[in-house]
């Protein structure tokens, strides 16, 4: 009986713990479907990377303080009735995030948030809908401007957003 009890807690906070993620919810949604390019780069893999690489060792310490990086894009020329903001907005605590930048062009709309816990950004999402729909996640332990000089070094895209942050 304990067994039976105990099973059933573990399923339900397992439902209630990935019903709280809705970013990882769209990754696990769209990964792997036809239209949709996923990247997944671990904190590992990127550490090694800049360690390989001797173009990237100003991103060294960097390097040491991302966990993972997650990547989903539609690919171009590529319809979806997919809409990121939607399925993210919808269901995320906005409370948890600021907004760095928000762009509406026609269709188009980006979004940039953060979430900071002690003056140190834990989890930046860059989110794009409209024509095409590109979630950017980034966990660890970020410096903004030192993301800024990653993304003009990795030339991935969506990662061009971050530029606007400089003008605002």
């Amino acid at each position: 009986m304990k067994n039976l009890v105990f099973g059933f807690v573990a399923i339900v906070l397992s439902i209630h713990v990935s019903a709280q993620d809705p970013v990882n919810d769209v990754f696990d949604q769209y990964a792997g479907k036809e239209g949709f390019t996923t990247v997944n780069i671990t904190g590992e893999l990127f550490k090694m990377l800049v360690e390989m690489d001797k173009s990237c060792k100003q991103h060294k310490n960097l390097s040491t303080q991302i966990n993972e990086i997650k990547i989903l894009a539609q690919e171009e020329g590529f319809s979806s009735d997919a809409n990121f903001h939607e399925l993210i907005f919808n269901k995320m605590n906005r409370n948890d995030y600021k907004e760095l930048l928000t762009v509406r062009e026609s269709n188009e709309k980006v979004n940039i948030l953060a979430k900071e816990e002690q003056g140190v950004i834990t989890e930046f999402l860059l989110i794009v809908s409209g024509d095409e729909n590109v979630l950017i996640s980034i966990k660890g332990n970020i410096v903004l401007n030192e993301l800024d000089d990653l993304a003009e070094s990795l030339d991935m895209k969506g990662f061009e957003m971050l530029k606007m942050l400089e003008t605002n």
